[in-house]
């Protein structure tokens, strides 16, 4: 389950930026830290439960005098169980590989066997594929089948979607850092807050914070996602984590995780707890920092799969057996159904062999006219004389 020996942060940096007191030292101190601590991960291959539970129900009302096409647009609103109503729960099981950038999660119903869906990403462009075969997606912007709560990624690296943690405390100007006392122990917390008017940075609207424990290699134990509303904070996500495992290497790695949700909309349930969502992982089934072998980053699309490619903004039928790789090859052996609204294809290249025929088809019109004109001259003044 683990790799070779890493060489673990150096102790001294783990003083220097314990003793560093609040001020930008301390903040960029707190950012290497967080960095070179979670890159100890190199690579994981991991088989993750998730179990959902919901703490308030949801019912579809629809929205007077609006659409989506010929539907009317439907919004989701909270309630308290009815007396006697079974409360709503649900399991999913995940199997997520990755490795220098490149990210694979293969999703199954609770049976742990039923396909529902795969999708992998070599950190530039995505292909996803129904568990059926029938259906599959190519997209230049990255993103993840694995909901808030299961993608492994955001355990201890990752902070929302695609967004790392690193990345989002290095954008912010207000990103702070400083030393907190909770669950008998003491921790150190770095933070930045939403910035609307801040262009460099992504996700603006959001803040998120990260407790690192000292215990545990200086892992992420609390990761938060908020937002500030009348300039009050309003937690959207907490993941806490549950428990580490040491690896051979000295390495801790998260193994179990609850992430809880709460409301964000105005009403009875502002700011109620309305899901947690509880992943543990298969120590047994998974392992860390060791090689992932190549083909476990590729996805075939079969033939007669439906492609919606939003990279060309086609969607188009595959014909021949595709490799996993080469996209173009594939468009050009498949057949086209429709232009995707939102996404213009790629300018047609024009053909050279046509390009040419018409310039010699000018060329000979303009030397017929030459002719032609001299014919008409040497006439005319053969009447003349």
């Amino acid at each position: 389950m683990c790799g070779p020996k890493i060489c673990c942060l150096p102790v001294a940096l783990v003083l220097v930026l314990w003793s560093a007191g609040p001020g930008r030292a301390g903040e960029t101190e707190a950012i290497r830290l967080l960095d070179a601590v979670t890159k100890n991960i190199t690579s994981y291959d991991v088989w993750l439960t998730a179990d959902y539970e919901w703490f308030v129900q949801y019912d579809e009302v629809e929205v007077e005098n609006e659409y989506l096409g010929y539907y009317k647009r439907t919004k989701s609103i909270p309630r308290a169980y009815r007396p006697n109503e079974p409360r709503r729960r649900a399991r999913h099981i995940f199997h997520q590989t990755f490795e220098r950038g490149k990210l694979r999660i293969d999703h199954f119903e609770a049976d742990g066997k039923t396909l529902h869906s795969t999708s992998v990403c070599d950190g530039e462009t995505v292909r996803a594929l129904n568990g059926a075969g029938s259906e599959g997606k190519v997209d230049d912007r990255p993103v993840s089948n694995a909901e808030e709560g299961c993608d492994y990624m955001t355990f201890f690296r990752g902070i929302h979607g695609n967004w790392l943690a690193t990345q989002m405390f290095r954008e912010r100007q207000t990103t702070s850092a400083r030393k907190e006392q909770a669950d008998g122990g003491e921790f150190f917390v770095v933070s930045c807050q939403p910035e609307l008017s801040n262009r460099n940075t992504s996700a603006g609207q959001w803040g998120f914070r990260m407790a690192l424990d000292p215990r545990h290699g200086m892992m992420p134990q609390r990761l938060e996602r908020f937002v500030l509303l009348n300039s009050k904070e309003l937690v959207e996500r907490r993941t806490l984590i549950g428990e580490f495992f040491k690896l051979e290497s000295g390495v801790w790695v998260p193994t179990k995780a609850v992430t809880s949700f709460y409301q964000r909309s105005e009403g009875s349930f502002h700011r109620a707890l309305v899901l947690t969502v509880t992943s543990s992982i298969d120590k047994t089934r998974s392992r860390w920092n060791q090689p992932v072998p190549a083909e476990r980053f590729t996805l075939k699309f079969p033939t007669g799969a439906r492609v919606s490619d939003f990279t060309r903004g086609t969607q188009f039928v595959t014909g021949t057996k595709d490799t996993g790789e080469n996209l173009r090859a594939l468009a050009e052996d498949s057949r086209p159904i429709l232009q995707l609204a939102g996404r213009s294809p790629a300018p047609p290249q024009a053909d050279p062999v046509s390009v040419w025929r018409w310039i010699t088809l000018l060329l000979l019109t303009l030397l017929i006219a030459c002719v032609v004109a001299l014919l008409i001259a040497g006439y005319r003044r053969r009447r003349a004389a």
